[in-house]
């Protein structure tokens, strides 16, 4: 499989026979085919009876209903849903509708063509690869065998990852990441065979397929980095005319998205897009920009069309506000009718702003090392090292008969890994040795590769093109670069983006006058300009390199540099191998290439045994999988722990396709060095290719009986999964509905009345994912409940979502307006500053308004609107929760009802009755769960129902039934044993509230270790640490307490209970303590402070007064001051209130809001002086923002109002008086 021809100077002329004259030819539409059909039936028969959990419900409804689904609302893929949907209408499930079957066939199809279209370009691909050391070396050997090693290889490689965990997971259930997948197998198709045979017209159709992809999936922009590298090494001059044309876009669209980039953009948080106005003098100025391209540049044709093909399939984006407006579908994510709606949509405002992982780092490496072992789970360790091959195929010559093959090496030390796997006792992990040989003769071809790609880029660019122009462009270029790096070194990126523009086009402007006086092609010069700026984003990225990579060694060894650090030889150890990886991971590549150059030009010159399309599509393909997964896993910041990496699994689909590419070119040139090692033997070429074949049935086999897999993943399969549709139908419908499904050989419920169902025209609160879609999916597509109305707490914040869930039920039930919305934030901020609801948030003011930021504080207001909700509506319709956050308010209102709870009208105890038959049922339910050997392998139904029983043993523990919530919480970690939430609650409301702290570190240490990367084990141990430390000492002191305990003593004693929340031992502490004589004041304001949480204001206003008058003037900072001044104003104690907020302003008088406070308190003790003065005060220090708070409260608006006509010192222009003209009227002269 090798040839002695020079390849990297010649690129090989092939000449296609007759029945190949087509570039896509009859064996590789057969791979296709075999590839597709095989997968489809796979997934057909493991499709799901009906709807499963997660997404699946809220997907299914917006494809029945051509709604709109959760951002980035996937346009194409709910037009296509939508018309399945129709087609199969027909489909039923237990006699009620079931799209989602159909719309997960959707998901089947569009999987196995995504197996298809590999299958078919790695069948292609492959010939060529295979196609020069197969003509030189082995003219005389049956030219269809060769066909039949490409079909075989596509095929095999292509079901590999058809049926790899996570793609096959995808395929069969209603999700749009088995579309996505189709959109990067044939985009990446149209690609090579562009590459291969340029043509237009592939070139406008990759454009519009990637266009129409980004809507479905917008992590596929990262396939632009390799599809921009495709064109750079295949077409010059291309790229330089789309450089030109979508370089300023992409750079205003950088500029645009803030100093942390698009992608920060992309969350909402860039000022992308301001307003429809706006976007109006986008379309504008793209239309005439692309029109100019279009008559201008050389390849300006070529280029505007493709740019326009590409915004063409974006446009599909404008299917939501149309469908939004005209349907009102009840899946209507975002209210895109609206432009805040449809922005927030598109730019994925409900998620969290994105937060990268350092590059080089120690969270990095590991997280790289995460996704590369994950890698081996999808593939298997064996068959993955497949994928090795491809960059080991080189040879160096020694002398005329001697070779060094790295292929047949690598060949070798892959079966010897595999050997060693299989046969291996203990865990000396042997088989990792051949690997570890195998890594650097993957550098030696990497490399090569890279040095044959980079001489012939230069060759073409630099010295064939003989071009030149006048100095002042190369000086221009200098000072570029010189301030563009300074300006980077700063990391002002808005500013750098701005020079870099500027730069460029004046820069192009004078290679155009340059080239245009020499007489010359005009394009001459902005050829040699480009050269320049190729070589300047070198040296930027050089530059970038270094200062990330020293910044990652000096936090890597912090440690060492640390006073007072004791560290272990092993922990030290560790850092210096950190360091060494991260320097060789650096370092290592380009002094590796500069090696390949310089042995270049002796004897010992290594040669690729490709030819070289072919290795600028390995390397293409390389940039891609490096983007797809190493770029896509810093964007994602994985925090490695169980529950996370069943969460990021499906982002990294695509680069799971790219990674079976390189498997199916390694088994190719496996197979080709079976066959032509056994020359003319058929036996053992077909022996080999059935071998190969079989390798497919490696991840079938891996899905049903791997141990690890079936913990992480589950399985893939979801034939005969219908906890979905229980799910949801028996929320809904209670034991009405189980008694239907239970068949004769089944346990009965044990009270066949328990649980009821809903009652009519009842108002749900779903709050998990699943609680919230699947029953949306049962009231409207399934029909099962279409009386019932869904409402998520979980999203009542959102002033979109509350615009959908008006148009849905306004006209039938009370929903929040936008004043209604507005008061929650209010009573929000109100509540926490009196100390009677939890802050869980921070609260910023911006721009006079209240921002509350964190997911605990946002369901602060959500519960505030729920009982809104409640209070409004309770009276005609009944209500019913499925929790997802806990919601305080509603824990005296609840009762048990089956899988969730319901909310009474008044406060409801927990009888024996309601208990006993919560418990039956329960214990009935989780043994038919359990039983069921599907239910162990859907990891998604365990955490669902587990989450559901959670729920309810927190009912428990808030109600003080200890035994009852244990036992329920022992039943949610059966259902699910690797649950965090059930672990952690258990053990904070049952355990550690009876101080079993043996029973509690066991349980959570047994969960560290199945689950090592969940770093909140350790946190948690560590907390138990201090607890158990911390209840050791209060018993010692508790036992000195019984005889003689001095004063710090019982000051350490009092301290510990309230620590502890043990308030009411630490206030009868503290009133002892207070009997001493001569209690510092430090120590008193602790005491106040405890007898503040103990709400004994009297006592608490004692002992600030005490404080007050004990402490000097400017000896307590100015905070505390602050904080005695809230503890009275949570005791209605104006007048300490008065006195502590005084001696605050006088050590902060600028702080504005403090006086306003002071305002307030004159207004509540009549003393009109206090106020008016306090209010001038706050307006001279808050200007604007202090007259918008002053005119949101009554009394003081009141007092500005009358501020009008009598004397009072208040800036003209805060009262909205024009400066610089005359006035009439008392306006307060100074």
């Amino acid at each position: 499989m090798v040839t002695d021809l020079n390849i990297e100077e010649t690129e090989p002329v092939i000449t296609p026979k007759k029945e190949e004259d087509r570039f896509i030819r009859r064996i590789d539409l057969c791979a296709f085919w075999i590839a597709t059909l095989a997968s489809f039936l796979v997934y057909f028969f493991t499709l799901p009876p009906s709807v499963t959990l997660e997404d699946s419900g809220e997907l299914a409804v917006a494809g029945d209903w051509l709604g709109v689904p959760h951002p980035p609302g996937y346009p194409i893929w709910t037009m296509m849903a939508y018309v399945i949907s129709r087609l199969f209408r027909f489909v039923t499930y237990l006699g009620q509708p079931n799209p989602a079957w159909s719309i997960a066939l959707l998901s089947a199809i569009f999987g196995a063509l995504a197996a298809g279209i590999t299958a078919m370009l790695i069948s292609r691909s492959g010939s060529n690869l295979l196609n020069q050391s197969w003509s030189a070396s082995h003219s005389n050997t049956d030219r269809r065998m060769e066909d039949i090693i490409c079909c075989v290889g596509g095929v095999v490689a292509s079901l590999l990852f058809a049926f790899s965990p996570v793609m096959w997971s995808q395929a069969v259930i209603v999700e749009v990441y088995s579309l996505n997948a189709f959109f990067v197998a044939i985009i990446f198709l149209l690609s090579y065979a562009w590459m291969c045979k340029s043509s237009n017209k592939l070139l406008y159709l990759t454009a519009f397929i990637f266009g129409l992809g980004l809507t479905n999936y917008q992590v596929l922009l990262l396939a632009a980095l390799p599809l921009v590298f495709i064109i750079l090494i295949k077409d010059p001059d291309l790229f330089r005319d789309f450089a030109i044309v979508a370089g300023p876009m992409a750079l205003f669209i950088l500029y645009h998205g803030g100093p942390k980039g698009f992608m920060e953009s992309l969350n909402d948080k860039g000022n992308l897009h301001l307003d429809p106005m706006l976007a109006t003098v986008y379309i504008t100025v793209n239309t005439l920009w692309l029109a100019a391209s279009f008559f201008l540049l050389p390849r300006g044709r070529v280029v505007a069309l493709s740019v326009l093909l590409v915004q063409l399939g974006l446009a599909f984006y404008i299917y939501m506000p149309i469908v939004s407006d005209l349907r009102n579908p009840p899946m209507n994510w975002g209210y895109p009718r609206t432009w805040q709606g449809f922005k927030h949509a598109l730019s994925r405002g409900q998620y969290a702003a994105l937060n990268p992982i350092p590059v080089f780092s120690q969270n990095f490496l590991v997280a790289i090392g995460d996704y590369l072992t994950d890698l081996t789970k999808q593939f298997y360790l064996p068959i993955a090292l497949l994928g090795f091959l491809p960059f080991t195929a080189w040879q160096i010559s020694i002398d005329d008969k001697k070779k060094i093959n790295g292929l047949l090496i690598a060949v070798v030390c892959a079966i010897a890994s595999t050997i060693l796997l299989a046969v291996e006792p203990g865990n000396l992990r042997l088989d990792k040795i051949p690997v570890l040989i195998i890594i650097p003769i993957m550098g030696v071809g990497f490399m090569t590769m890279l040095a044959n790609i980079i001489i012939e880029f230069w060759e073409d660019i630099f010295a064939r093109r003989k071009n030149s122009f006048g100095d002042q462009a190369v000086f221009l270029s200098v000072i570029t670069l010189e301030a563009f790096v300074l300006v980077m070194t700063l990391q002002w990126l808005k500013v750098a983006v701005a020079l870099g523009v500027m730069a460029f086009i004046l820069n192009l402007t004078l290679a155009y006058m340059a080239g245009a006086f020499k007489g010359r092609t005009v394009w001459m010069g902005v050829n040699h300009v480009l050269r320049e700026w190729v070589l300047i984003v070198g040296l930027i990225l050089f530059f970038f390199i270094a200062k990330g990579l020293s910044g990652s060694i000096k936090s890597v060894t912090e440690p060492l540099r640390q006073a007072n650090v004791n560290m272990t030889g092993v922990e030290i150890t560790a850092i210096f191998r950190d360091s060494i990886m991260l320097l060789l991971g650096v370092l290592l590549p380009p002094v590796l290439l500069a090696l390949i150059f310089k042995f270049r030009r002796t004897k010992f010159k290594p040669n690729m045994s490709i030819d070289l399309t072919s290795q600028k599509w390995i390397m293409a393909i390389l940039i891609a999988f490096l983007t797809m997964s190493i770029l896509l896993l810093v964007l994602a910041n994985p925090t490695g722990d169980l529950q996370d990496k069943f969460i990021q699994k499906v982002k990294f689909i695509s680069s799971h396709a790219l990674y079976a590419i390189w498997i199916g070119y390694g088994l190719i040139f496996v197979l080709g060095i079976i066959i032509t090692k056994a020359k003319k033997n058929k036996v053992a070429h077909y022996a080999a290719l059935g071998l190969a074949a079989l390798l497919v049935y490696a991840p079938i086999h891996k899905n049903y009986h791997d141990p690890i897999i079936e913990k992480e993943y589950g399985g893939a399969e979801q034939n005969g999964h219908d906890f979905g549709w229980q799910f949801g139908n028996y929320q809904l419908r209670g034991a009405n509905a189980i008694d239907e499904e239970l068949s004769k050989n089944e346990e009965p419920l044990p009270n066949p009345e328990f649980p009821p169902e809903m009652t009519q025209d009842a108002i749900f609160f779903g709050g998990t994912d699943p609680g919230r879609f699947v029953p949306t999916y049962m009231i409207y597509s399934a029909q099962v409940r279409p009386d019932v109305y869904l409402i998520t707490q979980n999203a009542l914040a959102d002033n979109t979502y509350l615009n959908v869930m008006r148009d849905l039920y306004g006209d039938d039930i009370w929903i929040p307006s936008q004043q209604d919305s507005a008061k929650s934030f209010q009573i929000y901020v109100q509540e926490v500053n009196a100390g009677t609801r939890p802050k869980n948030a921070e609260l910023k003011i911006e721009g006079g308004r209240v921002q509350v930021s964190g997911a605990l504080g946002v369901m602060e207001i959500n519960g505030i609107l729920c009982k809104m909700i409640f209070d409004y509506n309770n009276w005609k319709h009944d209500f019913y929760v499925e929790e997802s956050y806990v919601i305080r308010w509603m824990y005296p209102y609840l009762t048990p009802h089956g899988l969730i709870m319901k909310i009474n009208q008044q406060h409801t105890d927990l009888t024996t009755e309601v208990i006993n038959n919560d418990m039956d049922f329960w214990d009935w339910y989780t043994r038919r769960l359990t039983d069921n050997p599907d239910f162990s392998r859907d990891i998604v139904a365990m955490k669902s129902f587990d989450k559901l029983r959670a729920a309810l043993s927190g009912l428990y523990a808030a109600r003080g039934k200890l035994k009852e919530a244990e036992r329920a919480y022992q039943e949610a970690r059966i259902l699910y044993p690797l649950s965090p939430e059930a672990t952690f609650r258990h053990a904070q409301e049952v355990l550690m509230r009876q101080a079993r702290y043996k029973e509690t570190r066991e349980m959570v240490e047994w969960l560290g270790e199945q689950d090592p990367g969940n770093k909140k084990v350790g946190h948690f141990i560590s907390n138990l640490d201090n607890i158990e430390k911390m209840r050791n000492r209060i018993l010692e002191l508790e036992k000195k307490a019984q005889g003689n305990m001095n004063m710090n003593e019982a000051i350490e004693l009092m301290s510990l209970y309230q620590k502890s929340q043990n308030i009411g031992h630490a206030a009868r502490l503290a009133k002892s303590v207070m009997q001493s004589p001569n209690v510092p004041p430090q120590n008193v304001m602790q005491i106040a402070t405890i007898m503040h949480a103990a709400r004994q204001y009297d006592d608490m206003a004692k002992y600030l007064d005490y404080v007050l008058e004990k402490t000097p003037d400017g000896k307590a900072p100015a905070q505390a001051y602050l904080q005695m001044a809230q503890m009275y104003a949570s005791g209605n104690k104006t007048d300490g209130m008065k006195k502590a907020l005084g001696k605050y302003l006088q050590m902060s008088p600028n702080d504005w809001k403090a006086w306003l406070d002071m305002a307030k308190i004159g207004v509540m003790t009549k003393d009109i002086a206090t106020t008016k003065q306090a209010v001038e005060t706050a307006l001279r220090y808050g200007g604007n923002e202090a007259m918008q708070a002053v005119q949101k409260d009554p009394n003081l608006a009141k007092l500005i109002r009358q501020s009008q006509t009598k004397p009072m010192n208040i800036p003209q222009n805060l009262l909205g008086i024009p400066q610089g003209r005359p006035t009439r009227g008392p306006i307060a002269p100074r």
